[in-house]
């Protein structure tokens, strides 16, 4: 028997160990689709706003770094108090001390110094405190419909997580918030960011094309920037990647990209066919037909939910199709924001879990403000592969006419571990590691390997047909052969190759950079040769006796392989001066 509540209420009740509960609940990602069902259901068998066992349930949200829902929750929360009532039993001021923590914007978690955050309703509050000092709360633009968190400092400082702690209030200052009627994407711990130029990066380069059933004249098709015209009717277009297989518990599948809308955008609600984007394995089908994977799509129902879809085994739709035989995994339903002309980012990424299954986390997010038109977050547990090779998007009818541009197009891979595995670089695609120590069996490198810190050692062969960039302090240890039969680009290196290498490849050592210097009058003209790979930047003694410091003249050089010209005037009245240039400054 269960006091006061439900075996669904209590399940979340579990303040000493919440790291712990989520991961007994099958991880972050199906922890949070498992809260969205149950707040979904809006009965107290789940989630019970009127009693303590549920009190502290919301701000879940918020330690799972979603604060937009902890925001949406908490307001709902508070909507239910009346102006003489409360949503439960008073019950010697739980009730009340609950509405005041709704309405400032934090709320403390029992036994711990931990404050959640969830953004406040009122534009300013003053806390005088015992030892003299006053914490403030300020909250821009509350009020109304502005109840999610733009962004938020504390002294000034930004934060990035949806948490303070006790000794901040004690110390005085201010927690200030910028409040705004739409989710952001603001302390989501980088969910929905753009992912950072490491381990495994292969821009979809193409070749694009359009299916007849949604076809439409691709410019770009060669690029990871493909463009089309929308117009009365669906358009799609599809490219191949090399094929990522996540086969191990962490590896991880991104798809991201800009895409920018120019045009007529039909705003009206609700939209059934906007646009959509998704990461699929082509499972060798000839056409668009029988993939299997995962569409993510801001296409919008009468109730305001969006949905990620799972194309399954056995369908024989198109991939971009949302019909009856893809099921919805996710939906999102906050209030739907203005879908119109401007620059937005898609995020799609696909995790194997411990649990044979996948987790995603998608996002279309407005480039000008963070705000968050679709996102998902959930755990398929039935997935039909583990293998992606094929990225797509659909732009509906619904969009209305106009240009639609997709800028930097990118699939992102990454692992786990990569202890004893090999790792194949495509052509076309880039390794990038900067740091810490990494251990692989083998390695294949058909395009860039970029080492420029830490170490990385390879028990077995590194067969190179393409570039190997060892820069700066990195090391790179190889147990069999480096087969060189590309570029091993050590220019700016100052730490250690240890290999025995064969093959007839170049090898680049530093000091490989050729330069001429040519003097009229009051301007010197420096000449080089810019290896691709690498940035140049010009530099002036500031001294004019070699002591430095070295002072940066004019923009830097990104090597292109091409002779590049760089011009610095000399000052009147000094006889001599020291130039460089600083090759990976």
């Amino acid at each position: 028997d269960f006091y006061q509540g439900t075996p669904w209420n209590y399940s979340f009740n579990v303040h000493h160990a919440r790291d712990e509960m989520i991961a007994k609940m099958g991880g972050r990602a199906r922890f949070l689709q498992r809260m969205e069902f149950a707040y979904g259901k809006n009965s107290a068998a789940y989630i019970d706003f009127t009693n303590e066992p549920c009190f502290q349930t919301i701000w879940l949200f918020s330690h799972a770094s979603r604060p937009y829902l902890a925001s949406y929750w908490a307001d709902q929360l508070r909507q239910k108090y009346g102006d003489y009532s409360f949503t439960g039993d008073e019950d010697s001021g739980a009730m009340s001390s609950l509405y005041f923590f709704l309405t400032a914007g934090f709320f403390p978690v029992g036994g711990q110094d931990t404050y959640y955050l969830h953004g406040s309703r009122v534009p300013r509050l003053e806390f005088n405190l015992a030892n003299g000092k006053t914490f403030t709360v300020t909250a821009a633009n509350s009020g109304g419909r502005n109840l999610y968190v733009q962004s938020a400092t504390l002294n000034g400082v930004a934060l990035d997580v949806p948490v303070i702690h006790h000794a901040d209030i004690q110390g005085g200052g201010t927690l200030a918030f910028v409040m705004g009627p739409a989710p952001s994407a603001w302390g989501t711990g980088g969910d929905f960011a753009t992912p950072a130029t490491s381990e495994l990066v292969m821009p979809v380069s193409g070749p694009w094309s359009s299916p007849a059933t949604a076809a439409t004249e691709i410019t770009g098709g060669a690029t990871a920037s493909p463009g089309w015209q929308n117009g009365a009717a669906v358009s799609a277009l599809d490219a191949a990647f090399s094929p990522v297989t996540l086969s191990e518990t962490g590896d991880t599948v991104t798809l991201s990209a800009k895409v920018s809308f120019d045009g007529t955008m039909a705003e009206a609600m609700p939209s059934a066919s906007r646009f959509a984007w998704g990461l699929f394995s082509s499972n060798a089908q000839p056409g668009v037909s029988g993939w299997t994977g995962y569409l993510a799509a801001n296409d919008t129902a009468a109730d305001g939910s969006q949905n990620l879809w799972k194309k399954p085994a056995g369908n024989a739709t198109p991939f971009y199709t949302t019909s009856d035989v893809a099921s919805a995994q996710a939906a999102y339903r906050l209030a739907p924001v203005d879908f119109t002309a401007g620059e937005y980012r898609l995020i799609l990424t696909l995790t194997r879990n411990a649990n044979a299954g996948i987790d995603y986390r998608a996002a279309l997010v407005r480039s000008s403000d963070g705000v968050l038109v679709s996102a998902f977050t959930g755990a398929d547990l039935s997935p039909a592969g583990f293998t992606f090779d094929r990225a797509g998007f659909r732009a509906g009818a619904d969009l209305g006419s106009g240009t639609i541009a997709v800028k930097d197009c990118t699939v992102t891979a990454g692992r786990s571990t990569y202890a004893g595995r090999e790792l194949v670089i495509p052509e076309g695609a880039a390794f990038y590691w900067d740091g810490g120590e990494l251990a692989l069996g083998s390695v294949v490198n058909q395009g860039a390997l970029v080492l420029s810190g830490g170490s990385v050692a390879v028990a077995g062969d590194l067969t190179n047909p393409g570039v190997v960039y060892v820069k700066g302090p990195a090391d790179l240890s190889v147990g069999g052969t480096l087969v060189n039969q590309g570029t091993l680009d050590k220019i700016s290196s100052t730490g250690r190759v240890s290999a025995t290498i064969s093959g007839d490849g170049v090898v680049l050592e530093p000091g490989s950079v050729k330069q001429s210097l040519s003097v009229s009058g009051l301007v010197l003209t420096f000449s080089l040769y810019a290896l691709k790979g690498h940035v140049y930047q010009l530099q002036k003694d500031a001294s004019g006796v070699l002591t430095g410091p070295w002072e940066d003249v004019g923009d830097a050089i990104a090597g292109t392989g091409e002779m590049v010209t760089k011009i610095a005037s000399v000052e009147v009245g000094r006889l001599s001066g020291f130039y460089r240039f600083e090759v990976d400054p």
